[in-house]
Parts: C-alpha cells; sequence; structure tokens
C-alpha cells in the first residue's frame, strides 16, 4: 500500500506544475492589479477636464496597522475651505498586507494649496489618513475689454 500525499506541499514535494521559489521570493505575495491601477489613474486623469469643479491630489498616505505610500486621489471640489469626497488608488511597499496599488475612498477638507483626506483603503482594509498637494480652480475670467468709441466721420 502507497503512503498518502502530503497535506500540503513541502521543499521536498512542491506543488505539481510548480517550481521551487528562491529562498529570497518565497515570502513575496505576487505582483497584481499594477496595468488596472495605471488604467484607473489615466482614467481619473482623463475626466478630471471633464468636470469643472473636480481636483486631483498628489500626496502622501498612512494605513493605520499598516504601510506609508505615495496616493493620487480624484476630490470632488477644488474650491478651497470645502468638504469633498474623494477616490483613489495608493501605492505602498513593504506593508505586511503586501505590495501594491490599493483603491480608497474618504472625505476629507481642501486648504489652499492642498487637501487632507480620512477614509477606507478597500484593498487592504484598513483606515487611512493621507494629505498632499491639489489642483485648484481656475482664476476668474478677466472682464472683457470695454468698447471701442463709435466711429464719426469729419466729412459733410
Amino acid at each position: 500500500m502507497r503512503p498518502p500525499p502530503p497535506a500540503h506541499p513541502t521543499p521536498a514535494h512542491p506543488a505539481p506544475g510548480r517550481h521551487r521559489p528562491h529562498a529570497d521570493t518565497a515570502r513575496r505575495p505576487p505582483r497584481r492589479g499594477w496595468r488596472r491601477a495605471w488604467l484607473a489613474v489615466l482614467g481619473a486623469l482623463a475626466t478630471l477636464k471633464a468636470h469643472a469643479g473636480a481636483a486631483l491630489m498628489i500626496g502622501v498616505s498612512h494605513n493605520f496597522g499598516g504601510g506609508t505610500g505615495v496616493t493620487i486621489k480624484l476630490l470632488s471640489s477644488n474650491r478651497p475651505d470645502r468638504p469633498v469626497a474623494a477616490v483613489g488608488l495608493t501605492f505602498q511597499r513593504g506593508s505586511p498586507q503586501g505590495d501594491g496599488p490599493g483603491v480608497d475612498v474618504g472625505l476629507g477638507v481642501n486648504g489652499r494649496r492642498g487637501s487632507v483626506v480620512l477614509g477606507r483603503d478597500l484593498t487592504r482594509g484598513q483606515w487611512q489618513i493621507a494629505a498632499g498637494l491639489s489642483t485648484r480652480g481656475c482664476p476668474p475670467a478677466p472682464p472683457p475689454a470695454p468698447a471701442p468709441p463709435p466711429f464719426v466721420s469729419s466729412v459733410f
């Protein structure tokens, strides 16, 4: 009678079709979602022009119970001293939940040149605080030029 196969693959018996990982990559989770993350960032940038009141924030974020990373967020308003809703992507390295992009949503406030957002990283399931520089509204258009005086001919 044959002994049953091991319940979990061991280094001596890797799973069929898989190679043994190197010592430095054994603990690293697989990279996933980078292409989708960049497509989402490009999509957010493309729609920024379409929404007159939207703003873009680029800054630093910290997940409570996790790591610190770089974040890009689309904000609902570009007016200073106003509350905003935010949706964005956070790129972290060295996080206990794994490296890579994370999708987050939150609420915050715009300042004159920056924004602060408190939200939730949906990918990692952690609360997050982020601060960074944000785009501002366009300055008001200059008033139209005065109309020239009417032309009066001196010939009778």
